[in-house]
């Protein structure tokens, strides 16, 4: 029998059929086309339009329940329209998500932080417009420019504390914040809320201008804001940017 001669060298294995080519190991996988598809698509002015839209839209609408309420039950400041207003700041979270979703990841949490921000704020007033009335013995001024922040801050904080894992700067939005809250500042100064005769024609009377002076206020707001939160999301954080998905 022959036998094979060990000097020879032995006949190299066929290579595997799933050997990777080196010339194709730095062609652009799909999901990396679509990456940068979608990147490229991704508009700063045509976010903030949507931004600014559904936010109108909720301050309006939102404004025009929380008049018809007051003019139902005649007092525009009771505990039942305060707390209406916090279904009102969760519509306005849920449209705002309905943006959002296509930019930042994991974006229902912006519903999840904003509305436990909106609640501890509510408290925190309700704790407040108690401690001034009883100084004022009534309605006042002060509790009027209390209204307009002390709900406001903890919620932005929440939201900061969220951005902030995302985004380079994120005390940014504290100040656009603090931005449109102080242009408001002069319109809570004008007169304090007094009860009146409940009515029909009061709520519907009320409900058309509440909702349009919030869409208009809620306009400007969302302008300010919606375009700081487009510099927040066009500088995201490396790690951020590399790891994150979309959610």
């Amino acid at each position: 029998m022959t036998q094979a001669d060990p000097a020879q060298p032995a006949t190299p294995a066929a290579p595997k059929t799933e050997t990777i080519l080196k010339a194709n190991v730095s062609a652009p996988l799909e999901h990396e086309i679509a990456a940068v598809e979608a990147e490229k698509h991704w508009s700063g002015p045509a976010f903030w339009g949507r931004w600014v839209g559904v936010t109108t839209l909720g301050w309006g609408a939102g404004g025009a329940a929380l008049g018809f309420a007051a003019g139902l039950t005649g007092n525009p400041d009771s505990v039942a329209v305060q707390a209406a207003g916090l279904l009102v700041s969760f519509v306005v979270l849920v449209l705002q998500w309905a943006v959002l979703r296509g930019r930042l990841p994991r974006a229902w949490r912006w519903i999840v932080v904003g509305i436990a921000g909106e609640a501890i704020g509510f408290a925190l007033f309700l704790a407040v417009q108690l401690g001034l009335r009883g100084i004022f013995g009534g309605p006042s001024i002060t509790e009027n420019v209390a209204s307009l922040f002390v709900p406001s801050i903890p919620a932005t904080i929440a939201q900061w504390l969220l951005l902030r894992t995302y985004a380079r700067r994120a005390w940014r939005w504290l100040l656009a914040n603090l931005l449109y809250l102080v242009l408001f500042t002069p319109l809570f100064l004008l007169g304090v809320a007094e009860e009146f005769e409940p009515s029909m024609g009061e709520a519907i009377t009320r409900a058309i201008g509440l909702g349009i002076q919030n869409a208009v206020l809620g306009f400007v707001a969302s302008a300010i804001v919606g375009a700081e939160m487009v510099w927040l999301l066009k500088h995201p954080r490396a790690e951020a940017a590399e790891t994150s998905t979309i959610a």
